[in-house]
């Protein structure tokens, strides 16, 4: 019998709960930790002075593990991560307070891999991102509003290495406003071209960077041509280094 009952006088001991006060009477809680051995170990969950729960989620021997879950003061989730001995690890999901889902993500012990998608209040995607041990990598897109595609890059360890693409917006959306090429360590010409739709011509607006020379077509009005317009407007080079 008395060894039994200094085996749940150590249980109690060795794991315990400790919460957190708002106020010096302690009615209204901030926190509530489950402790092993002095150490956070179990659920742990934190309130506003509401009442309402902020955030829910476990450790292990100290470090944040397994699922841990934010919420709006409203009481819908604002986020929903993965963790794993103290570490972001698999996916997580954040929300917009409409419930709607504004992000997904993905990492590896803590360090970004895979896709990584963002979206619009509406619902509607606003980027597509691709990572590999935490740099950026492949095909990086981003989209208007309202669903058409705004730009698309392409990236090599961290490093814009490749062609890019970028879409006019409103009544002009998934009309090509301008192409090129990035290309590092060489340098390369990458042919521009024009556009055309509705009877209206693209001109030419070259800006000169650091990174090489970025060619726009800008819409304007011209009137009409006894020539074709390819042979109207002739290509422009567009140089990247």
């Amino acid at each position: 019998m008395l060894r039994c009952l200094l085996i749940v006088f150590c249980l109690n001991i060795s794991a315990q709960s400790v919460t957190e006060y708002y106020d010096a009477a302690q009615k209204q809680p901030k926190s509530t930790t489950s402790f092993s051995n002095g150490t956070p170990n179990g659920l742990h969950t934190e309130y506003s002075i509401d009442g309402s729960v902020l955030v829910s989620g476990w450790f292990k021997q100290g470090d944040m593990d397994s699922t841990w879950t934010h919420f709006y003061t409203n009481g819908t989730a604002k986020s929903i991560e993965s963790y794993k001995n103290g570490f972001l690890n698999g996916p997580s999901t954040y929300y917009y307070k409409n419930k709607t889902i504004a992000q997904t993500t993905n990492h590896s012990k803590g360090v970004a891999e895979g896709e990584w998608k963002l979206f619009y209040e509406n619902g509607s995607p606003q980027a597509t991102e691709y990572y590999v041990k935490g740099k950026k990598q492949g095909e990086w897109t981003n989209y208007y509003k309202t669903g058409g595609p705004q730009s698309k890059y392409t990236y090599s360890n961290d490093i814009l290495n490749g062609p890019y693409q970028e879409w006019h917006a409103g009544p002009n959306t998934n009309k090509i406003k301008c192409t090129g090429m990035f290309s590092f360590g060489q340098k390369k010409q990458a042919r521009g071209l024009r556009f055309i739709q509705a009877g209206c011509f693209y001109k030419r607006d070259t800006t000169k960077t650091a990174l090489g020379i970025w060619t726009n077509f800008m819409p304007f009005q011209i009137k009409k041509l006894s020539v074709p317009a390819a042979e109207a407007l002739p290509h422009t080079m567009i140089t990247a280094i």
